[in-house]
């Protein structure tokens, strides 16, 4: 199952990053609620299937959980009244959703830090009493652990740094001199620098996504932003992706 921590609800900030911390971006997904944020939220979850019990008794006691080494790892919903409720670590089922059969879902919560602490392993338990006689049945799932590409897969899109200062303005370009004067040997001031700064660095992303397009069958540029203009955008940001089995194929985040 994945790890539901991508942005379906689109409630994560995507402008002027530097007013939060590492924390809070890292804290901003799906996961970070108990609401379903629609049918692509339900797509990013386990389905849990539990067999209808047409006979089940009115007096019927049952309850779900959901068990890791970790808490707050997963977390289960179920269908009533036509939306899904959260149950947290675990709830009560009716006896009429006995009858049915419930329709469950299991959301991961976090992806595999430490496998020392946990390696995502999941338990989910259904114990059921009825008639002075109990039985309890359980499945096992596991949080697909996160993989980083590597240079041999197909190239899809390449990600820049969107707003990167015209002068460069860091530990390592501190104190290089603005040239004094330009090609033409014509007097050049710092604004003037910067100005052709930007006007050059617009230049080289035109040429690198055209560049992309006709030598990468159509590979996309996209434009990232950045704290404080930051330029190393390989030094904090590594793409990942995570995959389970899905009806039709696989479904990868």
């Amino acid at each position: 199952m994945l790890p539901n921590l991508d942005d379906d609800a689109r409630r994560c900030p995507r402008r002027r990053l530097e007013r939060f911390t590492n924390n809070q971006l890292a804290g901003c997904n799906d996961a970070s609620d108990d609401v379903v944020d629609g049918p692509k939220d339900v797509a990013d979850m386990a389905p849990v299937r539990v067999a209808a019990w047409t006979q089940a008794p009115s007096d019927t006691q049952a309850r779900i959980t959901v068990h890791a080494t970790q808490p707050g790892r997963a977390r289960l919903f179920v269908r009533r009244g036509g939306v899904w409720t959260s149950l947290g670590s675990g709830g009560s089922l009716s006896p009429g959703e006995l009858r049915r059969g419930p329709q469950l879902l299991l959301e991961g919560r976090d992806i595999i830090r430490d496998p020392a602490r946990w390696d995502g392993s999941l338990r989910v338990d259904l114990r059921v009493e009825a008639k002075g006689r109990a039985a309890k049945d359980s499945v096992r799932f596991r949080v697909a652990p996160v993989l980083f590409q590597n240079h041999l897969m197909p190239l899809q899109r390449v990600f820049v740094a969107s707003r990167v200062g015209p002068l460069d303005d860091d530990a390592e370009s501190e104190g290089t001199p603005v040239p004094k004067i330009d090609q033409h040997e014509r007097p050049i001031g710092t604004r003037t620098f910067a100005a052709l700064s930007v006007q050059g660095r617009a230049e080289y992303l035109d040429e690198y996504r055209t560049a992309l397009h006709e030598g990468s069958n159509g590979v996309g540029l996209q434009l990232l932003p950045t704290m404080n203009d930051d330029r190393w955008i390989q030094d904090f940001y590594e793409p990942g992706y995570v995959s389970m089995p899905a009806p039709g194929g696989t479904r990868t985040r």
